[in-house]
C-alpha cells in the first residue's frame, strides 16, 4: 500500500518525464468500462 515501483531508467531525467507523464495522465482517477 502506497508504494511505488518502478522500472529501472537509464537517467533520472527519463524516470521523471515518464512519471509525470503518468501522473498528468491519471490525474482524473479512475474510469469504469
Amino acid at each position: 500500500f502506497n508504494q511505488l515501483d518502478l522500472p529501472v531508467y537509464e537517467t533520472y531525467d527519463k524516470l521523471r518525464s515518464n512519471l509525470l507523464k503518468a501522473i498528468h495522465e491519471c490525474s482524473e482517477g479512475f474510469g469504469f468500462a
